[in-house]
C-alpha cells in the first residue's frame, strides 16, 4: 500500500543512510522499524486484571430457583431485612 507521511529531515537522512548500509530499500527499513515498535507497544500494555469482590450472603431456605419472581421477591426482602455489614 502506498501512503504519504511527513518525516523530519534529519530522521529521513539517518534512515536512508542505514537502509543503504544494510542494502535494503528505505520502505523495508521503515516497515521493519514500525513493526518492531508496534510489537513493543503491544507488550507494554498492562493486561486486564479482574478485581474480585465478594460479600457475605444470607441463607434463605425454601427458595425455588425455577420461580424467578419468587426468587426476586425473596432477594429484595432479604436486602431490606439484613443490611450489608460495613
Amino acid at each position: 500500500m502506498r501512503t504519504t507521511v511527513d518525516i523530519q529531515d534529519e530522521l529521513l537522512i539517518k534512515a536512508r543512510r542505514l537502509a543503504t548500509e544494510r542494502g535494503i530499500a528505505l520502505s523495508t527499513l521503515i516497515e521493519e522499524a514500525l513493526a518492531s515498535r508496534l510489537a513493543q507497544v503491544e507488550t507494554e500494555c498492562a493486561p486486564f486484571v479482574l478485581r474480585w469482590q465478594s460479600h457475605r450472603g444470607v441463607y434463605i431456605g425454601g427458595v425455588d430457583l425455577a420461580d424467578r419472581d419468587e426468587l426476586h421477591e425473596l432477594m429484595e426482602g432479604a436486602d431490606s431485612a439484613h443490611p450489608q455489614d460495613s
